[in-house]
């Protein structure tokens, strides 16, 4: 009956669970415990504010790398195509100097393709001192310019492209020409 008896005062009394905290055992009451963990489903605000202060820390400086490789690309493609257009313009130049010895210069935008912002110029010439021979050899030089400002002219802020050659008279070229 003893043995009953004693099991009667361990019931009576709260549940009671061993913690071991910094090497010390620390009894703490069950039902506290229960009680307190009912409660605390969620996170505390505290602790979301932390965790958004962390994410925003670090998408910031991801963000800027993001923007800057985007305008990175937009420059590439931009400079690519200039690239393009003046490597197109100087073979037409080519074909048309090397038919007609025409050293005429010449100017325009390529709004025929959509982009009236792109300027070109050719500046052609058979001069000794541009590099030429007259009546046998000549320079053709064309530069193709993203027009920032509208003005019609190359200033020395706008990103542009530049390609030369020289080109030698035959006559075969002259009268292939006037045969086709």
């Amino acid at each position: 009956m003893v043995h009953h008896a004693q099991s009667s005062i361990l019931d009576s009394h709260p549940p009671v669970c061993q913690a071991k905290q910094h090497g010390f055992v620390r009894r703490v009451d069950a039902r506290r415990t229960q009680r307190r963990s009912r409660y605390r489903t969620g996170q505390t605000m505290l602790e979301l504010v932390a965790a958004t202060t962390i994410l925003a820390i670090a998408l910031v400086p991801a963000l800027k790398l993001t923007r800057s490789g985007l305008m990175n690309i937009s420059q590439l493609e931009r400079s690519e195509l200039s690239v393009s257009l003046c490597v197109s313009k100087l073979e037409e130049e080519l074909a048309r100097t090397a038919a007609t010895w025409d050293l005429s210069p010449r100017a325009g935008n390529f709004a025929a393709i959509g982009r009236p912002e792109l300027r070109f110029t050719v500046a052609k010439s058979d001069a000794a001192v541009d590099g030429g021979s007259p009546n046998s050899l000549a320079v053709i030089d064309v530069i193709v310019w993203h027009d920032e400002d509208g003005g019609n002219d190359l200033d020395g802020d706008e990103t542009h492209v530049r390609y030369a050659t020289k080109i030698a008279k035959v006559i075969s070229y002259e009268y292939e020409s006037t045969i086709h």
